[in-house]
């Protein structure tokens, strides 16, 4: 089976294949993307989201709050889950090296 050299990828490119990948299924490609993305020193969820402050989401806060907070939930929901799949892949990564992670 050929081997993604994942070091080679972008930012971005490591970010949405880090959203993608099964890590259940595909525990070392999780391993390889993870490994790359700290060599980038990139983030493996958001740790600091982003906040804004235009006039249009305030404003559609107070008209549509139901459907924000369904997004809102759903980010947080997401957020959880790269959080969990980081501890699962690092376990896996200290394994693969005998511990070092």
């Amino acid at each position: 089976m050929y081997k993604i050299d994942y070091s080679k990828c972008s930012k971005d490119e490591l970010e949405d294949v880090w959203h993608q990948v099964d890590d259940v299924k595909f525990p070392e490609r999780a391993a390889d993307i993870y490994r790359a993305m700290r060599q980038k020193q990139l983030e493996r969820y958001d740790a600091n989201p982003e906040s804004s402050s235009q006039p249009h989401e305030v404003l559609s806060y107070f008209f549509h709050k139901s459907s924000l907070i369904s997004e809102q939930e759903e980010y947080q929901y997401l957020q959880r889950e790269l959080e969990e799949k980081e501890q699962r892949v690092k376990l896996l990564v200290g394994a693969y090296s005998g511990g070092r992670v």
